[in-house]
């Protein structure tokens, strides 16, 4: 039989840290060896979800007793968003292996200083 089996697509969740800034909520995910390309984000309905998939190419030239561990993986992670963000104003950077995502804070919850009189 020389029908070819199509390798399995394992789900993987990358380590993700979440943190907010003095003007920012910020998402940093561990993506090692994904390109930009690879990568989505979708803000929609008060989420934030980021899904990636990893290929490491048809391996055709694997024949006999071979071992391949490598195997073609994919992730999609959501989290909810705090009210009032404006998803038009999200920003992503992928940097040696680390997607970091920043969500601008509405006006109304950053911090001010009060005078006093």
């Amino acid at each position: 039989d020389n029908s070819k089996e199509k390798a399995p697509v394992y789900n993987w969740k990358p380590a993700t840290d979440i943190y907010d800034t003095e003007s920012d909520y910020v998402l940093r995910m561990e993506v090692p060896g994904l390109s930009k390309e690879n990568l989505n984000i979708e803000v929609k309905n008060g989420m934030i979800t980021v899904g990636g998939e990893h290929t490491y190419g048809d391996n055709e030239n694997l024949k006999g007793n071979n071992l391949q561990e490598r195997r073609k993986k994919s992730f999609k992670r959501s989290f909810r968003l705090p009210k009032n963000v404006d998803g038009k104003k999200v920003s992503a950077v992928l940097k040696n292996g680390i997607l970091e995502v920043k969500v601008p804070k509405p006006e109304e919850v950053k911090p001010r200083s009060i005078a006093i009189h």
